[in-house]
């Protein structure tokens, strides 16, 4: 066998093993099948590092529908589906690192430490917190779950270093919602959508995920993609098939009646249209109002904001804010413990008031972490957006790439700005998508 097949033979044999065991040791199949996987990433990674990249960053959206499927419980401490996909992004990190450091491919001396900072900070704000968390195994698990997102934003600044791969990395985050988006249109044609019939919202699709709203969101980043794509492509025949998949994505989001969602592509499509064709700022305007006189769904949706009733999603998330700000002013040194803002909501108000994800993640990071996390969360957000603010500024870098930065710039502040009416950073399959995107796009921006 030559050498260069060795690696392949390896991962062969070994992950031939792995099956053998998992399906003799468990009862569930869905279970020894993960494993096997998880297992095929972190051997893939000793040897094709961006290829175990890949796979995770493909396989992520797929799983979040199995994010509360239970793998082992150890006490107060279970592992799930996706917690453990979380920590095979975390493995695959370091032996990635592993690999490149013993071959001397790379020093961490070309990481820039304006990157690295924010998040140190981040981090030091979630440590501090775990000295007062009121439930450690929560907050154990959500350390590694914010960890896992900050391995997907090093592996790719670390593993996407040029432009050729960051063109097939886009197409990869849009390859990712096509079962996504078919199930979700599944979803809508047989009815076996999300339904809240207190808001009187029908039928809403949510894809392979776990709620509509983080599926709302992952859209609009595919959406961003496909902008992205369309500008960079001068074919005519790629163009018209980019377009009609970006209408489909908007139908798509349309279905999950999700409106901060609508609100934050809407922020970012402003910000594109304003700086490269006002012309379509007025087009978007008109369409926005044909489509709100047009369908009742997306006209009630947005007339429920201005009048409130009891049951109003608008409604209950000020009567939580306020519940929140009232754990805040107790403990804002550092906060109940990461992770634990649902287990202190749940003390103060009950479990009969409805949802207790917190909805804002400003409210939440102090609730949690007190205000030195809240601060560096806003350091996170910020420093990015100056970064890709002053890379789209730049001269020396390509027409396409400062689109690109643009492109990032609009959809980092509108996510900024969601953050303040839902549970972005909850949301990990956006996350790892996302921050994976923010890493490669300023690798490639230098």
């Amino acid at each position: 066998m030559s050498r260069k097949n060795t690696p392949l033979a390896v991962i062969t044999i070994f992950s031939l093993l792995a099956i053998l065991l998992s399906f003799l040791s468990f009862t569930n199949f869905f279970i020894p099948l993960f494993l096997v996987v998880i297992f095929f990433i972190l051997l893939t990674a000793f040897f094709f590092p961006f290829w175990s990249f890949l796979i995770l960053i493909l396989l992520r959206p797929l799983l979040d529908i199995f994010s509360q499927k239970e793998i082992l419980k150890m006490g107060d401490f279970s592992l799930t589906a996706t917690s453990l996909l979380g920590i095979s992004a975390l493995l695959s990190l370091l032996i990635s690192l592993f690999s490149k450091f013993s071959k001397k491919e790379y020093s961490l001396k070309k990481f820039p430490s304006f990157l690295f900072f924010p998040w140190l900070l981040f981090f030091l704000g979630t440590f501090f917190s775990l000295f007062s968390s009121i439930s450690f195994s929560t907050s154990l698990a959500e350390i590694i779950r914010l960890f896992s997102i900050f391995s997907m934003f090093f592996l790719g600044w670390f593993l996407v270093d040029d432009n050729t791969k960051l063109k097939n990395f886009f197409l990869l985050i849009i390859a990712t919602s096509v079962i996504p988006l078919l199930v979700g249109f599944w979803q809508f044609f047989t009815k076996k959508g999300f339904q809240l019939s207190f808001e009187d919202v029908p039928n809403r699709i949510f894809g392979t995920f776990a709620h509509p709203n983080p599926f709302a969101y992952f859209l609009i980043l595919i959406a961003i993609l496909i902008i992205i794509k369309v500008k960079e492509t001068n074919q005519k025949y790629s163009r018209f098939f980019w377009s009609i998949y970006f209408f489909l994505i908007l139908i798509a989001l349309f279905l999950t009646y999700t409106r901060g969602a609508w609100l934050t592509l809407i922020l970012a499509l402003v910000i594109l249209t304003f700086f490269y064709s006002r012309f379509l700022l007025f087009w978007g305007g008109v369409c926005f109002v044909f489509v709100y006189l047009l369908f009742n769904p997306f006209q009630n949706r947005i007339n429920n904001l201005f009048h409130q009733s009891s049951s109003s999603s608008v409604n209950w998330r000020m009567e939580m804010w306020l519940d929140g700000i009232k754990i805040v002013q107790k403990n804002f040194v550092n906060g109940t413990g990461i992770g634990t803002s649902k287990i202190a909501l749940l003390k103060t108000r009950g479990p009969y008031m409805g949802s207790l994800d917190p909805h804002n993640d400003f409210l939440r990071t102090a609730i949690e972490g007190g205000l030195l996390l809240t601060l560096a969360f806003f350091v996170l957000f910020s420093t990015f957006l100056i970064n890709f603010w002053k890379n789209f500024q730049q001269k020396n870098i390509s027409f396409n790439m400062r689109f690109v930065n643009l492109s990032f710039f609009a959809i980092t502040l509108s996510l900024f700005g969601a953050s303040f009416f839902d549970n972005i950073l909850s949301a990990t399959a956006l996350n790892w998508i996302f921050w994976s995107l923010t890493g490669a796009v300023l690798r490639n921006s230098k």
